[in-house]
């Protein structure tokens, strides 16, 4: 499923309208709110990179490693898919995004911290706030960093796909870096991820967009 594109830059309507506006405002990087499966997010994604043409993929969920080179792909994508890539992931849950990175000849850069702080996966049976928020600060200053290193590295634009919430108004990522940017999010019933109740089932849903605005308030 694809689902439907909201440009909300005004006087822009379309993927023409916004690859304009980012050349004529030199607008650097490309944020995508990613919904780690909750969505399938890939064929928007994919639209976008073909339209806007990034010169690299930065993945959060690829955590401290790089896939660069032809034989960085094979080796990857020869992983059984059943195999832990991290305490996080599968090889085979992280495949569709490289598969596209490869496809329009991405460098694709992780950018968190390996296993995201986590020892196992027993943090899913209890949540401690305080930990939760220490662990967050620890992550969105890492994803800063390697966000700014790939911007000098491979020159704008770059495609930045994070997790929702580290595209919230007040995140860290955004305080720490002030390049021109654009972001792209889901609406789901008129509401952000991070704003829906923790039991909404996604499945009755009865309106679901993407998002595209000028980060920067324009």
């Amino acid at each position: 499923m694809i689902y439907k594109l909201d440009i909300r830059i005004k006087g822009h309507r379309n993927l023409d309208d916004v690859e304009e506006f980012m050349r004529t405002n030199k607008t650097k990087i490309i944020f995508f709110a990613e919904t780690h499966g909750i969505l399938s997010e890939l064929k928007i994604q994919e639209k976008i990179i073909a339209k806007l043409k990034p010169i690299c993929y930065v993945y959060e969920l690829l955590e401290e490693e790089k896939i660069i080179s032809e034989k960085d792909f094979k080796k990857f994508l020869s992983m059984p898919n059943s195999k832990r890539f991290s305490v996080i992931s599968s090889y085979g849950e992280l495949k569709p995004t490289v598969m596209l990175a490869k496809k329009y000849y991405l460098p694709l850069i992780g950018c968190d911290i390996k296993n995201m702080c986590r020892k196992n996966r027993n943090f899913l049976n209890k949540i401690n706030i305080d930990e939760e928020k220490r662990i967050m600060l620890k992550r969105e200053r890492k994803q800063a960093r390697v966000i700014k290193e790939s911007l000098i590295q491979y020159g704008p634009p770059i495609f930045v796909s994070v997790g929702a919430f580290h595209l919230r108004k007040n995140s860290l990522i955004f305080q720490k870096i002030k390049a021109k940017s654009i972001i792209v999010y889901p609406l789901i019933d008129k509401k952000r991820l991070y704003d829906l109740p923790e039991d909404f089932d996604i499945r009755k849903a009865k309106n679901i967009r993407y998002i595209i605005e000028d980060n920067n308030g324009k």
